[in-house]
């Protein structure tokens, strides 16, 4: 805590109560789609990004499939509206951490406060209250888990990376992930420049 704003994470910590997110002292945790389960989440992080993600969205119309995009709080701000476009579509949104920075070389009160700053950008762009959360690059330790149990968010992970890929063509890709995701899965893919 800060000593010079004496209460204000319990405050905050009792607000979020009050909004019915369940605060734990570690965030549930995701890692696949449910044991045999015959269905693939897409997941997408690094956005919302200007040429990418409307994009993304107009091919996911096209297929007819619904995603969840792992934002980043300073992209939140600079595009709400991609945001409430995401959501219009019918996707979901959570957390991709505010500044995109490892959240394992901060404090559990550095780590708390990167992710209130995403979840109140998300929250002025899309007016809900994000309640999935996906670290950095995945990087995850004791003090991430205790910030988002905190925060009463549910952290998710992935089955399958498409940056595990380098050099190799469509087809293989495709077949590789599928795969890995025959009995369900979770895939991450990006939604910036790379």
């Amino acid at each position: 805590g800060n000593a010079r704003i004496p209460g204000l994470r319990t405050d905050l910590l009792l607000a979020y109560s009050a909004m019915g997110l369940e605060l734990a002292a570690a965030a549930p945790e995701v890692a696949t789609t449910p044991a045999n389960s015959k269905q693939v989440a897409v997941t997408f992080d690094d956005g919302p990004h200007p040429l990418i993600t409307p994009w993304i969205l107009d091919e996911l119309d096209k297929w007819g499939v619904k995603a969840t995009f792992f934002l980043v709080g300073k992209q939140v701000t600079l595009y709400p509206e991609l945001v409430r476009e995401i959501r219009r579509r019918g996707h979901t949104v959570g957390s991709h951490s505010h500044a995109h920075y490892s959240l394992r070389h901060m404090s559990l009160s550095e780590c708390e406060q990167d992710l209130v700053k995403s979840r109140l950008a998300l929250r002025e762009a899309s007016g809900e209250t994000v309640k999935l959360f996906r670290p950095p690059g995945g990087y995850y330790d004791d003090t991430v888990r205790q910030a988002a149990g905190n925060l009463g968010f549910t952290t998710i992970f992935w089955t399958a990376n498409i940056t595990s890929f380098p050099g190799r063509d469509g087809q293989r890709i495709a077949a590789e992930l599928a795969r890995q995701c025959a009995n369900g899965g979770i895939i991450l893919l990006h939604n910036g420049e790379d």
